[in-house]
């Protein structure tokens, strides 16, 4: 039975990486390629990586012996002691679940793919194509790995999906308010303030979806301001109940008395809240309770956003990668865009809970300064 915690020690891999590197012919594919190549034992261990990939980067031979999780810094990596492939996670890796069918099949695989990364203490999402090609030298298995970058393009056509879905729903919902307005205002209770409201959610997803790619090409950078942190809550609950998410499923509020000032990117706050009470929201059935909490603690806040749906495991385990989502194409940059600016940027933390009897709980940390 395979053993998937199972590492070679040092001189093994000394002996194996000294006879992969005498291969003329692995130097060439290697050596020649603008992509990750690298040459992985069977017990998914790096044994030769290719230096063309990694040109500023002075120690690779430190990376010998390493998975490709460890290698990539993903951040599920170090999550079990035995590192990468064995945390809870890491049996919906893509790149890892390649490196085991071609293992137990003893074929070529090729899949696409996706993980979330950390360089430079920031969380960043990477999207792949990964190439798996079994081999032999003197009589011990080895496996030829190609890995592509397919962030660049993956990143532009999801964010371009996402955009346009946004804000032509939006747009639809303005367009019906307006007319049903022109008709009379009395079908509609405070029609001016809600068209007014659907203006400037609009406005903000133009925004986000800036500042969200900006974040993506490393140019992003927060636009602090002190806001009333009850004020936007109570605006947001607001905005929500205007909306179709709502139909039938009721939204408890609790603030405990709040009246805090919070230190932050308005437009950047507003679009976690509201993405993580659409969320709640769209996992809801009619009858069911939304609940969204707020708690002072002694130098940051807690926005607890709960409801009573439980994730099926799938979708735990890789809840915040971009791009994966359960509503169809040209989703999932919901809650990944929730990670991504709530830990690089607002200096915060996003984790959650899932369980039967008490649903599933999004809870937002950040700094009150």
């Amino acid at each position: 039975m395979y053993d998937i915690s199972r590492r070679l020690g040092p001189d093994e891999l000394k002996k194996q990486s000294r006879n992969i590197g005498k291969n003329e012919l692995i130097q060439i594919v290697a050596e020649y390629s603008d992509h990750f190549v690298g040459i992985l034992n069977d017990a998914r261990q790096f044994v030769y990586i290719n230096e063309a990939y990694f040109k500023n980067n002075a120690h690779l031979a430190d990376l010998i012996g390493y998975r490709p999780g460890e290698v990539f810094k993903c951040i599920h990596s170090e999550e079990h002691s035995a590192g990468c492939g064995n945390s809870e996670s890491c049996r919906f890796c893509y790149a890892g679940n390649t490196i085991l069918q071609t293992i137990f099949k003893d074929e070529k695989v090729i899949n696409q793919g996706r993980m979330l990364v950390t360089l430079d203490n920031r969380i960043s999402a990477v999207d792949f194509e990964v190439k798996t090609v079994p081999f032999r030298m003197e009589n011990e298995r080895f496996i030829l790995f190609f890995l592509t970058d397919t962030s660049r393009i993956k990143q532009s056509e999801l964010i371009e999906r996402a955009f346009f879905h946004d804000v032509l729903n939006s747009s639809n919902v303005l367009t019906s308010l307006v007319s049903i307005s022109k008709i009379s205002s009395e079908y509609i209770e405070n029609a001016d303030r809600i068209i007014e409201s659907s203006i400037t959610d609009i406005i903000e997803q133009i925004y986000f979806f800036k500042k969200l790619k900006n974040s993506e090409a490393g140019t992003f950078h927060p636009d602090f301001e002190v806001i009333d942190l009850l004020e936007e809550i109570e605006a947001l609950v607001n905005t929500v109940k205007n909306t179709s998410w709502v139909e039938g499923i009721e939204l408890e509020l609790s603030t405990a008395g709040l009246g805090e000032e919070l230190k932050t990117d308005r437009i950047i706050f507003r679009r976690i809240i509201l993405n993580l009470l659409k969320n709640a929201f769209e996992a809801s059935r009619p009858g069911d309770e939304v609940k969204l909490a707020i708690y002072l603690r002694d130098d940051y806040i807690e926005i607890h956003v709960n409801n009573p749906a439980v994730m099926p495991e799938e979708v735990r385990m890789q809840v915040f990668q971009r791009s994966f989502s359960t509503k169809g194409e040209g989703r999932g940059i919901g809650t990944y865009s929730i990670k991504l600016f709530t830990e690089n940027f607002l200096k915060g933390r996003v984790a959650f809970t899932s369980e039967e009897g008490r649903g599933t709980t999004f809870v937002l940390t950040l700094p009150r300064q």
